[in-house]
């Protein structure tokens, strides 16, 4: 039997954007923190706190002591993009479909969009290349799938349709 399916309003569509976005986001940091604890001679807040440094201008982050305000800044900005890059993933989803690529797939192509254009081209030469690009990578393919994932599970047929 055919698949029937309520429209979404495209407020509701944003908002879920919003909502991945934010899954995304919180993913990514929680990635470069461990990233910063496994990679040796780095501190636990080294990537966030370099992000933030783009506002804070504080530079030198190896020390005994965090710099919160750089870090606070980091967190906000990484969470905040990250939620602009869900509501951004929105309008890519119907290209998915077009080409045929599991939502997976797509969102792990636009993780790796999302490394090269903010990333390697954007954050690295702002940062002074203070964070590490492979953590990046790895960061950003897992919040790309993830975003992805919770924008197609959500899709739901209409009630008494069988599938």
């Amino acid at each position: 039997m055919a698949r029937v399916y309520h429209p979404k309003s495209t407020a509701a569509k944003y908002l879920d954007g919003a909502v991945a976005g934010l899954l995304g986001g919180v993913i990514t940091a929680v990635i470069v923190t461990l990233g910063d604890i496994v990679i040796p001679d780095r501190s636990w807040w080294s990537s966030l706190s370099a992000v933030g440094g783009i506002f804070t201008g504080a530079t030198n982050f190896n020390t005994a002591s965090t710099d919160w305000s750089s870090w606070l800044i980091g967190l906000l900005l990484t969470l905040v993009a990250f939620v602009l890059f869900g509501m951004g993933l929105v309008g890519y989803l119907p290209l998915f479909r077009i080409l045929k690529l599991d939502a997976l797939i797509g969102g792990l192509i636009y993780g790796v969009l999302l490394w090269v254009v903010v990333d390697l081209i954007f954050l690295n030469p702002l940062t002074s290349g203070r964070i590490n690009l492979i953590v990046l990578l790895v960061a950003d393919l897992i919040a790309g799938a993830a975003m992805a994932w919770w924008l197609v599970r959500a899709v739901r047929p209409a009630p008494g349709v069988t599938q």
